[in-house]
């Protein structure tokens, strides 16, 4: 899919960026599972 955005590059970028935007996301939402995971451990606990 790439390859055929290559031709364009303009296209290709905006790819790009959309790409980057939806890394972001994912690992903001692995970050807040974590915490929401350390919170629940540490509630737990006391």
């Amino acid at each position: 899919m790439e390859k055929i955005f290559n031709i364009n590059g303009q296209e290709l970028t905006f790819l790009e960026k959309r790409y980057k935007v939806m890394n972001y996301a994912i690992s903001l939402n692995k970050l807040y599972r974590l915490i929401v995971i350390i919170t629940y451990l540490y509630h737990t606990e006391y």
